[in-house]
C-alpha cells in the first residue's frame, strides 16, 4: 500500500515545463544559462551580469582568441578537434588557446568591468 501511495503522488514529468539547452542567444551564439528557481534574485542578477561581462569581454578578443575560446570552453571540443577545425597544428591550438585565456582575463579584470555600479 506504501508503495501506491509513493506512485500515486510522486511529481510527473511535465513536458511542457521543459526548455532546450541549445537554443543560441544573438549576442555570440552561447546558450543563456538554465534558469534556477533556487537562486535568490541578486544571485540572479550576479549571474546576469557575469554573462553579460563574458559577452563583452568577447567581442573585445582577436577573431582567433575568440573562436579558440568558444570552441574549446563552451563547446568542449578537443584541442585536437579544434587544431582541424582552425587548420592549425595542436600545439599550435594549445598555445593559441593559453594566449587567449589570459587575454580574456586580462580584458575581464580591466578596471572597466569592475568600477561599474
Amino acid at each position: 500500500m506504501g508503495k501506491m501511495r509513493r506512485a500515486y503522488r510522486a511529481e510527473k514529468r511535465d513536458v511542457g515545463r521543459e526548455k532546450r539547452l541549445d537554443v543560441q542567444t544573438e549576442t555570440g551564439g552561447v546558450p543563456a544559462p538554465p534558469f534556477d528557481a533556487n537562486l535568490t534574485p541578486s544571485s540572479q542578477a550576479i549571474a546576469a551580469e557575469r554573462v553579460e561581462n563574458f559577452h563583452e569581454v568577447m567581442k573585445l578578443l582577436p577573431d582567433d582568441y575568440a573562436r579558440v575560446i568558444r570552441l574549446r570552453s563552451i563547446e568542449q571540443l578537443s584541442f585536437n578537434d579544434i587544431a582541424e577545425q582552425m587548420n592549425r597544428s595542436h600545439d599550435s591550438v594549445t598555445k593559441l588557446w593559453y594566449r587567449a585565456v589570459l587575454k580574456f582575463e586580462e580584458l575581464l579584470n580591466d578596471s572597466s568591468f569592475n568600477s561599474r555600479g
